[in-house]
C-alpha cells in the first residue's frame, strides 16, 4: 500500500447510512489512514448530481431520521479537513450564513453545494468567507477555458473537477478531457485540483492522480457498505478496499 497516495484519496460517506455510529466510524478508520480530505455528504431528497448509489444510501439516511443537526453529533479530527457535500436548498432554508456559521463552529473547512451556479453564488460565497468557510467551485469537460480560468482564479478549498457530463457513480473510459481543463484552471490558481465520478479502482484512482491533486471516490466507497451486515464488517469492507487503491 502506497501512504502517500492513501493521503490523497478523497473518500465521500453519506451521513447516517446505514447510521451515524457507522459513519463515525468511518470517519474514525479515515484518520487513522492518514487521508487529508473527506467529503461527508448530507441526505437530501432531489440531488441532481447524485448517481442510483448514493441517492439510495441518501433516502435510506432520510428515511431513519437522519438530518443535517446530526453533524454536531460526529467526532470530527483535527488532522482532517472535511467537506459537507449537499445541496442548495438546505442552506437557503436556514439562511446561508446561519449554516455556514454552523459548519465553523463544527470545525468543517468547507461546502461543496454542486447546484450552486456560479451566477447566483455571491452570497453564499460572501457569507462562506465571513466564517472562514471554503465554497468548493467545479469545473466539467463542458466548461469553455475562460469559464474555467474565471471559477479557477477564485477557488478555495480545492478545485472540484468533474471527470463526466454523467452522475456519480457512471464509469469513465477516459480523464483526457478534464486533463485538458485541469491543464488551463493551473495557469490561474495554486489551488488544489480534485477529480470527481468515476473513481472507483486502483487504475483510475492511478490516472486521476497523474493529473490532479486528489481523486474523491464516492459511489465505489458507498457500494461496499451495506445495512444488512454489522458495523465491524463494514468498516473492514471499506478499508480494504480503500487501501486498494493505493496499490
Amino acid at each position: 500500500m502506497n501512504a502517500t497516495t492513501l493521503s490523497r484519496i478523497i473518500p465521500y460517506v453519506t451521513l447516517g447510512y446505514p447510521d451515524r455510529a457507522t459513519t463515525q466510524a468511518l470517519l474514525d478508520l479515515f484518520a487513522e489512514l492518514g487521508i487529508q480530505r473527506v467529503e461527508i455528504g448530507i441526505p437530501f431528497s432531489d440531488p441532481m448530481a447524485d448517481g442510483p448509489v448514493i441517492q439510495a444510501a441518501s433516502d435510506y439516511a432520510l428515511s431513519r431520521g437522519t438530518r443535517f443537526r446530526d453533524l454536531t453529533q460526529l467526532k470530527l479530527h483535527s488532522n482532517t479537513d472535511y467537506y459537507v457535500m449537499t445541496y442548495v436548498n438546505l442552506f437557503a432554508r436556514v439562511g446561508a450564513e446561519n449554516r455556514f456559521a454552523m459548519l465553523r463552529e463544527l470545525g468543517i473547512r468547507g461546502a461543496i453545494i454542486p447546484d450552486l451556479a456560479p451566477e447566483h453564488a455571491a452570497p453564499f460565497r460572501d457569507a462562506a468567507r465571513m466564517h472562514n468557510i471554503d465554497l468548493v467551485s467545479f469545473i466539467s469537460t463542458s466548461s469553455d477555458d475562460s469559464r474555467v480560468r474565471t471559477i479557477a482564479e477564485s477557488a478555495t478549498g480545492f478545485l472540484y473537477a468533474v471527470s463526466s457530463a454523467a452522475v456519480t457513480g457512471t464509469k469513465i473510459s477516459s480523464l483526457e478531457a478534464i486533463s485538458r481543463k485541469i491543464a488551463v484552471a493551473r495557469q490561474v490558481t495554486t489551488t488544489p485540483i480534485c477529480i470527481g465520478f468515476g473513481i472507483r479502482d486502483a487504475a483510475t484512482v492511478r490516472d486521476a492522480l497523474h493529473y490532479a491533486d486528489g481523486a474523491i471516490v464516492g459511489s465505489a466507497l458507498i457500494e461496499k457498505i451495506s445495512p444488512t451486515v454489522d458495523l465491524s464488517t463494514n468498516v473492514a469492507k471499506v478499508k480494504a478496499f480503500l487501501e486498494s487503491l493505493a496499490e
